[in-house]
């Protein structure tokens, strides 16, 4: 008997070495193709937590890694488990987050075969490489820890994407042979000293200078502060990067890039320091079509295909955010930081009226009773909605990472299970999710999955009785609306159902009142707030 040691098997050894890379929570639904990788589960450090659907595993993963910097894993099943799942790598990877997928795929000898195997998809990897940052077919177990490896790579030394494991199903169960130490992570690019140098020459001498924060900048808040300090000029962010600044401070902007007043400084300026942002077209869309073009911009980007595309800059720098505005401190010097800036900020600040939606009076009602309810750090997980493009640039975000929205694929349903995501990954703070009443039912299921978990996460549901964004594009260019007024259920009773709390305040006081039990209660509470309500007419 004492030579019956157990081999670990394959699927096992790979969650030993998810662990080693410091994994400690995994989202998905277990199928028959991965029922052997869940055997490693069993005895884990990894707390697995099981989704209504697929696509909520995706997203919770998504809203993890937002709230934590950290990448989570999903667990996913061959063809349809991937599939579901799709929007959320997809989102992901359009907003430079990080995550760790691993899909089973058919029996190595099976693929490609066409053979009308249960979940059988031609090539698999072919459409994991279309939505996430690093794809790899896994046909032979000895490279896992090499493709595992790559994966991190991207996640902590480069722009965090998602990766995607495609594993074979039979690999799961073969005894491991795979190596079980991890890699070391290489470290994230430096800046060049000669490049930093004439970016300092070049703000250091401009008289109109203007620093755009993006959400690869999130991590350089003190670097962001301080350096706009030094040069006493305003600072805006894409939405991505709200609280990078506090938007707070004096000479915050916020997110208004879409409003003329900071649109013509930024055009007008002498100088633009733009650092970990993509400059697109998503960025400006509240109010805006294109973006603006600018002398002597500076970009700051840890991508360097990211340096080359849509805006070309007069001095690109391939680094660390952090580290690179550390370099420009340096460089720049103490400065007297006895300007115009905080007046010239107050003047922009001023302006910013006149181009906000018809709706968002009523917006701003709710999100001053959010941001008057809400710590600091509290996250907000908002969906493609129209209170919440409205809040992109109306919330005062006063920490980095605390406003999430799908900004760059803009895929409806990733409020909620971005929001339980987060909270898992951080159950010290508060988390709110914002919701329309047509893209909550894209995942309504997951109040299960919040319910089960016992979360406190209040849900507020803007209730518009349709999709109300669409419908207005429709009246705009003269379209009869089509497809754009869908019947909303009971959302609370639909609340209670799944065994959570639901209101529908008749006041911003109780609006008030509701969000503060709801971050008390023992599990989530939907809170139905009415567009049409009286009291929102103020």
């Amino acid at each position: 008997m004492g030579n019956d040691v157990k081999t670990a098997t394959c699927g096992e050894a790979l969650i030993r070495l998810l662990e080693k890379y410091g994994v400690d929570t995994g989202f998905g639904i277990p199928g028959v193709h991965t029922v052997e990788l869940y055997r490693g589960l069993g005895d884990s450090t990894i707390t697995h937590v099981t989704p209504r659907h697929e696509q909520g595993a995706g997203m919770m993963a998504y809203g993890y890694a937002l709230a934590t910097g950290r990448a989570a894993a999903c667990f996913l099943i061959t063809g349809p488990g991937l599939l579901n799942a799709a929007t959320a790598i997809a989102e992901a990877t359009s907003d430079s987050v990080p995550m760790l997928v691993i899909a089973a795929n058919n029996k190595l000898a099976e693929i490609g075969m066409g053979e009308g195997r249960l979940h059988e998809i031609r090539s698999q990897n072919r459409i994991a490489e279309q939505i996430s940052g690093f794809a790899c077919q896994i046909l032979d177990q000895r490279s896992i820890p090499a493709a595992l490896a790559r994966a991190f790579a991207t996640f902590d030394g480069g722009r965090p994407r998602p990766a995607c494991l495609s594993v074979p199903q039979d690999m799961f169960s073969e005894p491991s042979v795979m190596a079980a130490e991890t890699w070391p992570v290489p470290p994230r690019p430096q800046p060049d000293a000669a490049a930093v140098a004439r970016a300092a020459d070049l703000l250091g001498g401009a008289e109109r200078p203007l620093v755009l924060l993006g959400g690869g900048a999130w991590e350089a808040t003190g670097e962001a502060t301080a350096l706009c300090q030094r040069l006493d000029c305003p600072v805006v962010t894409t939405a991505a990067g709200k609280g990078i600044v506090s938007e707070d401070h004096p000479l915050s902007l916020g997110a208004t890039l879409p409003f003329k007043p900071v649109r013509d400084y930024f055009e007008e300026s002498d100088a633009v320091l733009a650092v970990g942002t993509e400059m697109a077209e998503t960025d400006i869309l509240y109010a805006a079509e294109t973006f603006m073009t600018c002398r002597n911009l500076i970009r700051v980007d840890i991508d360097p295909a990211q340096l080359t595309r849509s805006h070309r800059p007069e001095v690109p720098i391939l680094g660390d955010a952090r580290a690179t505005l550390e370099r420009l401190l340096d460089v720049l010097g103490a400065g007297s930081g006895a300007g115009s800036g905080r007046r010239t900020a107050a003047d922009l600040r001023a302006g910013l009226i006149g181009q906000w939606s018809p709706e968002a009076g009523k917006h701003k009602l709710l999100l001053d009773v959010l941001r008057r309810g809400l710590d600091d750090d509290a996250m907000v997980s908002t969906d493609a909605t129209q209170i919440a493009y409205t809040g992109n640039h109306y919330y005062r975000a006063r920490k980095p990472r605390t406003w999430f929205h799908p900004f760059g694929f803009g895929t409806l349903g990733t409020g909620l299970p971005a929001a339980i995501g987060a909270k898992i990954g951080t159950p010290e703070r508060q988390v709110v999710c914002i919701s329309g009443d047509g893209g909550f039912l894209f995942t309504v299921q997951e109040l299960a999955t919040a319910a089960e978990l016992g979360l406190a996460i209040p849900i507020l549901i803007w209730n518009n009785r349709g999709f109300g964004e669409i419908a207005r594009y429709m009246d705009d260019r003269g379209i009869a609306r089509v497809g754009v007024d869908p019947l909303p259920p009971d959302f609370p009773a639909l609340a209670r159902g799944f065994g959570c709390h639901g209101l529908r305040p008749r006041s911003l006081e109780e609006v008030a009142a509701a969000l503060g039990e709801a971050l008390e209660a023992d599990r989530p509470t939907v809170i139905e707030i009415d567009s049409h309500a009286g009291y929102l007419d103020q």
